[in-house]
């Protein structure tokens, strides 16, 4: 009896922690959708990859260093490398800082090939209002990117649990969901009173089959890593992205470069030709974050 009596504590904890209830793979992903929404600033990194198809030949790589969202995702800055495969432009970085669509900073700090752009190079530059999200690779901030990466998918497969940089963590695979998606961006369209390309949008969609795997808190449920391929139903582009987050609602403030002078619309032209170079196709993927603007790799 005493010996029952011992262990009794020990059994009412075991049964509490069973009959708590770990959240299903769905309910995690939910939850996940709340903490997106009230996530104020996250660091962020990533790398991608993209590969033309056979017909063409070759691709592209980039990796996003030091990036921080701030304000749910109206600021944002980081440093992106870019690299093609042949051809005579196969080199680009550039760092990034933007506080919405009026408020866009670039630095490009080297360009394989450059030639009239040279005078670009280690100097930060303010593009002209508006500019940022019309780019071949906007680079405008969206604070919508976070929120449609956790409400716009579908659950796949639950890989249960595992530790990701030492922290619990629950390991999902997904696909993005259609009618959730449009459903997101009509709304968001609603509410900014913006139009939206629906067809575009579904077009995209028939072409191209998307999936991902994400891994959420098991404490808090913000996102920490997440993985998508975008891959051609038939033939075309492919893209493959990794994104992992820290530091959430702890990130650093981002401030405006004092130095920055005005972009001359001549070189702003110029540099646009060169980011088509790397991503030629980048505005019918862009459809799968955004309907119009916002970052298009992420980019959100």
């Amino acid at each position: 009896m005493r010996r029952l009596s011992l262990c009794a504590p020990f059994v009412f904890l075991l049964l509490c922690s069973c009959g708590g209830g770990v959240p299903t793979a769905t309910e995690v992903l939910q939850r996940a959708v709340t903490a997106s929404r009230h996530l104020k600033s996250v660091r962020f990194e990533a790398t991608c990859d993209v590969r033309t198809g056979t017909e063409r030949g070759g691709g592209a790589t980039c990796a996003l260093r030091d990036g921080v969202m701030q304000d749910q995702g109206k600021q944002m800055r980081f440093s992106l490398d870019l690299r093609k495969e042949g051809g005579a432009q196969n080199g680009l970085s550039i760092d990034v800082m933007s506080g919405g669509p009026d408020e866009t900073y670039v630095r490009p700090t080297a360009l394989s090939g450059s030639g009239d752009l040279s005078a670009l190079l280690n100097a930060w530059w303010k593009l002209p209002a508006g500019s940022g999200s019309s780019a071949p690779l906007s680079v405008t901030p969206d604070p919508r990117l976070l929120r449609a990466q956790a409400e716009a998918v579908s659950l796949v497969r639950d890989r249960g649990r595992e530790l990701l940089d030492g922290r619990p963590v629950y390991d999902l695979d997904v696909a993005l969901d259609p009618a959730k998606l449009v459903a997101l961006r009509q709304a968001d369209a609603a509410q900014r009173g913006a139009p939206f390309d629906e067809s575009g949008v579904r077009l995209f969609l028939a072409q191209y089959d998307v999936k991902g795997e994400v891994w959420i808190d098991a404490s808090t449920f913000v996102i920490r890593r997440l993985q998508w391929s975008i891959l051609p139903r038939e033939s075309g582009e492919s893209w493959r992205f990794d994104v992992r987050f820290s530091d959430h609602d702890d990130a650093p403030d981002i401030l405006p470069p004092a130095e920055a002078k005005p972009l001359p619309p001549s070189l702003m032209n110029a540099g646009y030709n060169v980011l088509s170079s790397f991503f030629p196709h980048a505005a019918s993927e862009e459809r799968f974050f955004s309907s119009g603007s916002g970052i298009t790799i992420f980019l959100q």
